[in-house]
């Protein structure tokens, strides 16, 4: 899904690339699931990822909570689960096996987390093994990575044993990597249940430990220290890339940087990252291939869009077309022909899933 990107506005929303959009009823997702009207105050957002084409409109949640990255995605737009793919038939959550069949996991469901959780109202479970599903607790508003969860502003996680310990109060964001925010001071969730102060003046979390203070780009060290990276950063993507405007680096393991090249306009997932309709994609050594042009969205796992025709960028960086008529692209190779669920083969091949599915997992 091609993003684009707005700038905070409080009350009237300005597009770089001028397009018109509609607010209507609609879910955060920022790195889990809000539920309900959260705290039930104005929102204010610096920054945001918006895919155009959706009419969607943003829900009541605290002030200030949001001064960060997000994506914005249309209601009911569930979230991956780990390695195990969850879909829904309206209420109805299904799991997909390793042969391509699926099972009805339980009915009444409301929102998909991470992690195979799933809400029916405020009431969270998991996914068992066996198929079974177990709750965990009730009166829950965000359900994040890592087995974290939210009741009001109260941190809790998910122990192996299916119970639940507390973690803090006062929480107002909850990102990947154990990390979280009370306002505007990072902490991290400990092994142990415990949870360490990293920092203060953090304006957003992103993926792969890495985070931002206004423009300035920091990364969050093994032993809970912090360290500076670069400073003029506009935002932060998937696979220690980042953006300066349209200049794209990456983050080496030794902290330094590199830059890849300039005239982006999105970054997606598996260093692919686009240069206005053009797909190109970061190799290990840093330097980038050309792979297409006419390129309408990237998913996961390879796959992208070229209006309705689905393609999958191989190791060598040619790609394979996979079919035509293609309506949305999912997580764990699935994707949607209207209400038709597909899932691509590792030969490049697709096989039917099955039909009537309203919901699929998207990052």
């Amino acid at each position: 899904m091609k993003m684009m990107t707005l700038r905070k506005a409080d009350k009237s929303w300005s597009l770089r690339s001028g397009r018109v959009l509609t607010f209507l009823s609609a879910t955060i997702i920022g790195v889990g699931i809000f539920v309900g009207t959260a705290f039930g105050k104005p929102l204010s957002v610096e920054h945001m990822n918006l895919a155009p084409g959706r009419e969607v409109s943003l829900q009541a949640v605290k002030k200030d909570t949001f001064k960060s990255l997000m994506s914005v995605e249309e209601t009911g737009s569930p979230q991956r689960s780990g390695d195990t793919t969850l879909f829904l038939k309206g209420d109805h959550l299904y799991r997909t096996r390793a042969d391509g069949n699926y099972d009805l996991i339980t009915v009444g469901v409301t929102a998909i987390g991470y992690d195979d959780l799933f809400l029916k109202g405020d009431q969270l479970y998991k996914v068992s093994p066996d198929g079974n599903n177990d709750l965990i607790t009730s009166g829950v508003t965000f359900v994040g990575h890592d087995g974290l969860f939210l009741k009001g502003d109260k941190l809790y996680m998910i122990c192996g044993d299916g119970n639940f310990g507390s973690i803090t109060s006062g929480v107002t964001f909850v990102g990947s990597d154990k990390l979280f925010l009370k306002d505007d001071k990072l902490y991290m969730v400990c092994p142990d249940g415990n949870f360490g102060s990293i920092t203060s003046g953090v304006t957003f979390v992103g993926s792969n430990q890495l985070f931002l203070k206004g423009d300035k780009l920091y990364m969050v060290c093994p032993d809970g220290n912090f360290g500076s990276i670069t400073t003029g950063v506009t935002s932060i993507g998937y696979d220690w890339l980042f953006l300066k405007g349209e200049n794209l680096y990456k983050v080496r393991p030794d902290g330094n940087y590199d830059s890849i090249t300039s005239g982006v306009t999105f970054v997606g997932h598996d260093g692919l990252f686009l240069k206005g309709d053009t797909l190109y994609r970061v190799r290990e050594d840093g330097n980038y291939d050309s792979i297409t042009s006419g390129v309408t969205s990237i998913g996961r796992d390879g796959l992208f869009l070229k209006s309705d025709k689905l393609y999958r960028v191989r190791p060598d960086g040619n790609y394979d077309s996979i079919t035509s008529g293609v309506t949305s692209i999912g997580c764990d190779r699935l994707f949607l022909k209207d209400d038709k669920l597909f899932r691509v083969s590792p030969d490049g091949n697709f096989n039917s899933i099955t039909s009537g599915v309203t919901s699929i997992m998207r990052d």
